[in-house]
């Protein structure tokens, strides 16, 4: 009968259904093809279940974000064991899309893009993001663009970044329990928000949470653009430095001996090119002399000191400081197996009265406590650093 939810175990079964059906749970992996007929012929579907059990063998990516690829009634959305080719989900594939769960995504996924405006739950587990430099921020921009979020779930949801920033106005809970190669998560404003997991967030020594109500989803977007600003300006002062030392000369030579790079009756040797490949290839390295070594260590410390420094600068010129407000409900922030750990130190004075922090400590075979680590102490990290690679 018309608006039922149907279980499918072959695909060949679904071309039967009435087109007003409302519910689709296929077991079975479609083509792309298929994925657009299934759309063009349920224009009621509310619910959409894509889960055969396992990694389906020589199965394509689906590509939810091609055309003809369009469900406008869906409000639940949930993928398990299916390759996609991106993770993009807006008001033009799923305007009205208020749940979404993805599980056990096959390799890296890329891109990743989420913008939706009635989306009130993200759940993803045993995923992982490509760490490539279009994605950087895209996960804190994500959430950012979906107002209505009030939860995000995840458990082994992976390479989530270096630098994230976002604007949560509904968020109430946050969990991103071993997120490895996740670290950094920046809230700018969450003023609902009372719980934050971080249990076995082993890298996530980038987390902070503000308190900006003048933050907006453009105040991220500006803050990833003055990103990529640093970052390129940074890569040309390293370009810039590395081409200093490749020309040779006797004045390169007795610099370097002056650094203590070589010895005194050393000449300065290098490759009058960068490799461009910056892959690693044992036989290229091998191929480089020692001084190439030298240059190369030099050139990206040059980079990470001048992209802390000009990101700082630029960061701190767009967020300004957090404004106190005794009326917004307390935080917990779980740090049970983080590893560094996150301290209140590292907030601004006016949120730590917010933050309540969360530990189950580990505990040896006699059950003693095994860390005496405070959590409340300050710290002398500075909240802006993250990773940096050019």
């Amino acid at each position: 009968g018309g608006g039922q939810g149907t279980q499918i175990d072959h695909m060949s079964e679904w071309t039967s259904l009435p087109s007003d059906t409302t519910e689709l749970d296929l077991e079975e992996v479609p083509t792309q093809d298929q994925l657009v007929q299934i759309a063009s012929r349920f224009t009621c579907l509310r619910s959409l279940r894509l889960c055969p059990g396992e990694e389906p063998p020589g199965d394509p990516e689906l590509d939810f974000a091609a055309e003809g690829v369009r469900f406008p009634e869906l409000r639940e959305l949930v993928v398990e064991w299916v390759g996609l080719k991106g993770m993009v989900f807006t008001e033009d594939n799923t305007p009205k899309l208020e749940k979404l769960n993805v599980g056990c995504i096959p390799g890296h996924v890329s891109p990743f893009r989420l913008a939706l405006p009635h989306l009130t739950s993200f759940g993803a587990e045993h995923t992982m993001l490509a760490e490539d430099e279009d994605g950087i921020g895209q996960f804190g921009l994500s959430l950012s663009r979906c107002p209505k979020l009030e939860q995000v779930i995840t458990y082994k949801f992976r390479c989530l970044g270096d630098i994230n920033f976002c604007v949560l106005p509904n968020m109430k809970e946050i969990t991103l329990h071993r997120s490895e190669c996740t670290r950094a998560l920046d809230i700018l404003y969450a003023p609902k928000l009372e719980s934050v997991s971080l249990q076995a967030a082993y890298e996530l020594d980038g987390f902070m949470l503000r308190n900006l109500p003048q933050a907006t989803v453009s105040t991220v977007e500006a803050l990833l653009a003055a990103t990529k600003d640093a970052r390129n300006k940074a890569r040309e002062k390293a370009l810039e430095v590395d081409r200093h030392w490749r020309v040779k000369s006797q004045e390169r030579t007795l610099e370097a001996r002056e650094r203590n790079w070589i010895e005194d009756d050393q000449e300065w040797e290098v490759q009058s090119q960068p490799d461009a490949d910056d892959s690693d290839d044992s036989a290229q390295h091998l191929a480089w002399g020692i001084h190439d070594e030298i240059l190369a260590e030099h050139t990206s410390s040059v980079f990470s000191k001048e992209f802390s420094r000009l990101r700082k600068e630029m960061w701190g010129a767009l967020l300004g400081a957090s404004v106190e407000d005794s009326a917004l409900p307390s935080c917990t922030v779980d740090v049970t197996n983080m590893g560094g750990g996150f301290r209140k130190g590292k907030l601004e004075a006016a949120v730590r009265g917010r933050v309540i922090i969360e530990k189950t400590p580990a505990r040896d075979v006699y059950g003693m406590d095994m860390d005496s680590d405070s959590d409340s102490g300050d710290s002398s990290d500075d909240d802006m650093s993250q990773g940096s690679s050019w």
